[in-house]
């Protein structure tokens, strides 16, 4: 994705559904491809640009 100026971004959400209906996605922000290991299904790491902000954290319930 670099390599064609392509930007990725992490959209993350606490639940698939609210009320039967899909749930919004939060943008936690650009990243970055570090690697990846498995055969299908795979597991692929990002690295965040910047850190998580802390109104994001507080959506989820979490301490950053």
């Amino acid at each position: 994705h670099a390599e064609r100026g392509i930007t990725m971004r992490l959209f993350v959400r606490k639940h698939s559904k609210i009320d039967g209906r899909g749930a919004p996605f939060v943008n936690c922000g650009p990243v970055q491809f570090v690697d990846w290991e498995g055969e299908g299904p795979i597991t692929i790491r990002w690295r965040l640009a910047e850190s998580v902000p802390e109104s994001i954290w507080s959506v989820f319930g979490t301490d950053g």
